[in-house]
């Protein structure tokens, strides 16, 4: 309804209906209209500087180019509200309805918007510069391209909401939700993004140096091409993420978790790794020269024409690891866990293995020139000899350390007490191998669980909503909510067999014989190895399933 007649100033008071009323180009400046009616009003290009519009109904109203500097709208109701254009600098807009709101080109500089709900809203190329806009709806709204340098986005909710091209520089997210949102290359530098959960999100070629993302979430996120220099990354979860040709350099991934993750021709040069967890993760023709992964579990990982050079790796867990054609010059291995590694055709010219555990390695082609492979667990003599006549630096370790495992027979039933004591050592760093895989089988039974408890609350969330559904849509709600029950079955399936396989697995080591412990350790072990990998590469593609299946609803 169209209201016809001819406001001036002194007509407007508060708590008025004023629905529909054409006060284009009005100097409402500092009026007070808390409580009025103005839904679907004209008000393009007027002056409501310092105007108290407290409670305000301003619904589908059109304000394009309104100056609205230092108004008051707290809990006003501005859905589907035209305000494109629109400047609203240091407006205090908390608690306020904005669903759909229409803020194109605005300026909101330093505006309040805490707690309000902006779910939908179109901010494309809008100035938020240092707004307020904690715990704030921002589910599916559009801001590309808009400045959001410095606002504060803590506890808020961008899920859906696409951030591409934005300028976040200096931004606040603590704890925020950003799940499934497009930030392709926005610029994140020097954002502070602790605790906040990206899983699903899409960072393609986004910067993100210097950014603070310690224990954040970001599981199946796409990082490719992304510049993550000088970033804090520990304790971060990326499990399964994309960070293929990333750039990584001199960034903290102190404990983070990797497992899967992508990070071919990725760029960790300098990159601290303590204790990181790398399992299964892919980093061919990745730079991690003078990169400093000392203790860190890289079991299973492909570094294949990877350079390494100059690296630190004292204490790392290298298990069944791959670095054929790998550069490793001058890499440090000391007291490294190098059971069955691949080194075909690396070049460890330089390198210092002093007391690392080479039991099972493949050396073929390997460059050893002035190599240290001093005091090492298996190698035998062959092997020793071979190695310093192609060049390396070799000094036996002792004899009782290299000796073989005493063939079993009926009539052999006393061991000497150095055998038995190898025999035992041995068992020890084989439960520990188990021990650590089986926590890789249980990192990815807790990620599993953790998709599915996503795609639940997605589809709570969504249920909300299913007046809108048609019939078809309803359909493929019901299939994914049936599908997620089965998941959910299926999950726990495997977690009780996980358990159950490693309660009989370490009870078995536990209670053979010595002379049968070491026959299953060269017949057995490497099969059990096999098997558990088997588990894991299972859940990578279960978790995948089912994020794509939270995706699929998510796009219903």
């Amino acid at each position: 309804m169209v209201n016809t007649f001819t406001f001036t100033r002194a007509d407007l008071h508060p708590c008025g209906n004023y629905m529909g009323a054409d006060l284009r180009h009005l100097d409402l400046q500092e009026i007070d209209l808390h409580g009025a009616v103005l839904i679907h009003a004209q008000l393009q290009g007027v002056n409501l500087q310092g105007a108290n519009l407290q409670g305000a109904n301003l619904g589908g109203a059109n304000l394009t180019g309104a100056n609205l500097d230092r108004a008051w709208l707290e809990r006003a109701d501005l859905a589907g509200t035209i305000l494109s254009q629109a400047t609203l600098r240091e407006a205090q807009i908390h608690n306020a309805v904005l669903r759909g709101v229409d803020l194109r080109q605005a300026t909101l500089t330093e505006a309040n918007l805490r707690g309000s709900d902006l779910h939908h809203a179109d901010l494309r190329q809008a100035s938020l510069y240092q707004a307020r806009l904690g715990q704030v709806n921002l589910i599916d709204a559009l801001l590309q391209g808009a400045n959001l340098r410095g606002v504060l986005f803590s506890g808020a909710d961008l899920s859906g909401a696409d951030l591409s091209g934005a300028d976040l520089r200096e931004a606040r997210l603590r704890s925020a939700i950003l799940r499934r949102s497009i930030l392709k290359n926005a610029d994140l530098s020097k954002a502070q993004l602790t605790g906040v959960s990206l899983r699903g999100a899409d960072l393609e070629n986004a910067t993100l140096t210097s950014v603070r993302l310690s224990h954040a979430n970001l599981s199946c996120t796409n990082l490719q091409g992304a510049d993550l220099s000088h970033a804090d990354l520990t304790g971060v979860n990326l499990s399964g993420a994309n960070l293929q040709s990333a750039n990584l350099q001199d960034t903290d991934l102190s404990g983070a978790r990797l497992i899967f993750v992508d990070l071919r021709r990725a760029n960790l040069q300098g990159a601290i790794l303590l204790r990181v967890n790398l399992s299964d993760a892919n980093l061919q023709e990745a730079d991690l020269s003078h990169t400093r992964p000392n203790r860190a579990y890289l079991v299973g990982a492909d570094f294949t024409r990877a350079n390494l050079s100059f690296s630190d790796l004292i204490g790392a867990n290298l298990l069944r690891a791959n670095f054929r054609h790998a550069n490793l010059q001058f890499a440090k291995f000391k007291r490294s866990y190098m059971s069955d590694i691949d080194l075909r055709n690396a070049d460890l010219g330089g390198a210092d293995l002093n007391g690392a555990d080479l039991s099972g390695a493949l050396l073929e082609g390997a460059i050893v020139t002035e190599t240290k492979f001093w005091e090492n667990l298996g190698l035998c003599d062959a092997i020793r000899v071979a190695l310093q006549d192609r060049g390396a630096s070799v000094i036996s370790c002792s004899p009782r350390f290299n000796r073989e495992f005493p063939a079993h027979s009926p009539t052999q039933e006393r061991f000497d007490a150095e055998a038995l004591a190898e025999t035992r050592r041995r068992a020890d760093e084989i439960r520990g191998d188990l021990n650590y895989r089986f926590l890789d089988v249980e990192e990815g039974l807790r990620n599993w669980q953790e998709a599915i408890e996503l795609l639940e609350t997605s589809l709570e969330e969504a249920w909300d909503g299913r007046d809108r559904f048609s019939t078809s849509t309803l359909h493929q709600y019901r299939q994914i909510q049936q599908l997620t029950e089965i998941l959910q079955r299926n999950c726990a399936l495997f977690r009780t067999k996980v358990y159950s396989a490693k309660d009989e697995l370490l009870y078995l080591i536990d209670t053979m014989t010595h002379a049968d412990l070491g026959t299953w350790i060269s017949a057995e072990f490497p099969q059990e190895l096999d098997n558990l990998h088997d588990q894991i590469l299972k859940l990578k593609v279960y978790i995948q399933f089912t994020h794509d299946r939270w995706i699929q609803l998510n796009q219903l």
